[in-house]
């Protein structure tokens, strides 16, 4: 069990240098090849969020043994061109008013990316994303969108709770937003508690005047992806270790309720007609454990995306991979109109399937 909890530990926080890429646009083909089916290229695209009224998707890059250098990548929904984002190349214009803990931006060397989210208001597009790394926090970029291209320009960052490993991240109206403790650094045992379903972190809330809390009654057994309702008031929380997605109201106006899914449920996304779009994997905690702590470019396992209604959580499935080959173990999806788009934690490319 010891080993088990190093392993996983090593995998969670894994930090290399690495050189910069550049941010040239790449074609997208698969092995020089168009494919219909893939976006090629990207590594480790493990969430994507779309930037509004745009032809721009945005995707975070989470850490692998081989992949360490902290980016993000803009993929095209048109002609299906990415380009990668390099941190170090990023400018910064800090605002230490809302954010007086950041003085400075990540690097290319130390970030290791994971959930996003965006936020519109009266200051434009926002971009929170969770870092590990050099430091554990969510990091604030601004997204200036008046170009072709997209820039990211980064704010600050809000500090995780001393011993939080943060998973994902949902903007809440009141300039706030909840993020997933995956697990506490404190607790030794988090490792082999995860893969048992037992509780190994919560639901957390921060907002610029009170700080960092904890939502009561949100333990969780590997709390992971989160989705705010359009008027802050109900979080909706996949519970990975449990197979589980909770429906939680913020006020306490009515109770919490939950569902059973039959995978392992990571990023959650909206769809375009108000459905919850949740994707995970399609196998056991115990199998996903072997192929992260491997130097696998890929880990091709099954997964699932499942939507689901938000007022009655009523699920169907719309896509379901049992035996893929070149793409498995996806962990987030997007509606894009006519095909969703769907990325991994650990893999080359960016998987497109035809809606049903």
């Amino acid at each position: 069990m010891l080993a088990l909890v190093a392993r996983l530990t090593a995998f969670a926080l894994l930090s290399s240098a690495g050189a910069a890429m550049a941010g040239e646009a790449q074609d997208g083909k698969c092995g020089g090849v168009t494919d219909k089916a893939f976006i090629c290229g990207p590594v480790n695209a493990e969430d994507l969020a779309r930037i509004p009224r745009t032809d721009w998707v945005i995707a975070s890059r989470a850490a692998g043994p081989k992949d360490t250098q902290g980016m993000f990548y803009l993929l095209n929904t048109r002609d299906h061109t990415w380009r990668a984002i390099e941190i170090d190349a990023m400018a910064a214009a800090p605002d230490s008013a809302a954010y007086p803990q950041c003085a400075e931006k990540p690097t290319t060397a130390t970030y290791r990316g994971h959930g996003i989210a965006l936020r519109q208001d009266s200051d434009g597009l926002t971009l929170l994303a969770i870092g590990h790394g050099g430091r554990e926090a969510v990091e604030v970029f601004q997204i200036e969108a008046k170009n072709d291209v997209p820039a990211l320009r980064w704010k600050g960052c809000v500090p995780a709770p001393s011993g939080a490993f943060l998973n994902s991240v949902a903007a809440l109206p009141d300039g706030g937003f909840a993020a997933t403790k995956f697990f506490d650094a404190g607790n030794k045992n988090w490792g082999p508690d995860l893969v048992a379903g037992k509780p190994t972190g919560a639901v957390l809330e921060w907002s610029p005047k009170a700080g960092w809390r904890e939502i009561a009654g949100t333990q969780m057994s590997g709390p992971n992806g989160i989705a705010a309702s359009s008027d802050g008031r109900i979080l909706f929380v996949a519970e990975w270790g449990a197979r589980k997605l909770h429906r939680i109201p913020r006020d306490d106006a009515a109770p919490a309720r939950v569902i059973g899914t039959d995978f392992l449920p990571d990023n959650l996304h909206w769809d375009d007609d108000g459905q919850l779009l949740v994707t995970g994997q399609w196998l056991t905690g115990a199998d996903f454990v072997v192929c992260a702590m491997s130097d696998a470019a890929s880990c091709p396992h099954p997964f699932k995306v499942i939507k689901v209604e938000p007022e009655t959580l009523m699920a169907e499935t719309v896509v379901s991979e049992a035996k893929p080959t070149l793409f498995g173990s996806a962990s987030t999806a997007l509606d894009l109109g006519q095909e969703y788009w769907v990325g991994t934690w650990r893999g080359d490319r960016i998987q497109r399937v035809p809606k049903p």
